[in-house]
């Protein structure tokens, strides 16, 4: 869920993201998306989109930067024209639950392991 903090995600956004999950490690397709979802194959679709679009999106971005840098250029300089999110979905590791600093306490292991994926989008 973008921009929906924590505690106000109810179950029915949980399911819902769940089976988005679900379905593009099972490589779903929209019309089984959409069914299982109860939502338009079209919506369906435009949700697998994002998913399979923003990665490339920026992988193109750091291999033209590194291009600007080797060219001399500052590679600070290639950005998109129009801003947009880019929501990068993957699994978390649980180390500590049910007290009052296990948010953060995960939160700063993640990115202990895995830091370095996000480095291109910074």
């Amino acid at each position: 869920m973008v921009h929906v903090p924590e505690t106000k995600v109810d179950g029915a956004q949980r399911r819902f993201a769940k089976v988005v999950n679900y379905g593009l490690a099972y490589g779903m397709e929209a019309y089984g998306l959409g069914q299982r979802l109860d939502i338009p194959t079209h919506e369906a679709a435009e949700i697998l989109d994002a998913y399979f679009t923003g990665v490339p999106t920026v992988v193109d971005l750091a291999v033209m930067r590194d291009a600007m840098a080797d060219l001399g250029g500052d590679p600070a300089l290639v950005n998109p024209l129009v801003p947009a999110d880019l929501v990068i979905d993957h699994s978390v590791q649980v180390d500590r639950f049910g007290t009052p600093g296990s948010f953060a306490f995960n939160v700063e292991r993640e990115c202990e392991r895995t830091g370095e994926r996000y480095q291109p989008l910074r």
